[in-house]
């Protein structure tokens, strides 16, 4: 004699129970985000991104470098005093490069590069990569 065994579909059972468990402690999850600075800054962070992404580019650009220059020579190179000039430099090479320059090529350039050889999919990404890879940062 056979016997089955009902397993739960998607729309029944556990699915179901684990689904709605799930989306109340996102939503908890995401009502505690909000209200820590962590969660505060990256709301903004996200609003300005479409406002200004070019002022939200070059401000993280600039402060990456400026932080990881601070943190390299406070811990890695253990100095008593921060060297302001090399800080600046590394700063202003994070807004221009890594801010600026970054912008407009991964936002504006190699869109328009991809849409002339009208590549699309996994094609394009391949693309990419290699001018990305083979072209750009060899010269860099």
């Amino acid at each position: 004699r056979k016997v089955e065994i009902p397993f739960p579909t998607e729309t029944s059972g556990w699915n179901v129970v684990y689904g709605t468990m799930l989306r109340q402690w996102e939503e908890e999850q995401a009502r505690l985000l909000a209200k820590t600075w962590r969660g505060r800054v990256q709301a903004l962070r996200e609003t300005l991104s479409e406002i200004r992404p070019l002022m939200v580019s070059t401000a993280s650009g600039f402060m990456v470098l400026t932080v990881s220059d601070v943190m390299v020579q406070k811990a890695v190179e253990k100095r008593k005093e921060i060297d302001v000039t090399r800080t600046t430099a590394m700063g202003l090479f994070g807004l221009g490069y890594a801010g600026f320059l970054q912008h407009f090529l991964y936002t504006r350039i190699w869109p328009l590069i991809l849409q002339a050889a009208r590549l699309s999919g996994s094609r394009a990404v391949a693309f990419q990569v290699l001018g990305d890879q083979g072209v750009y940062m060899p010269l860099m």
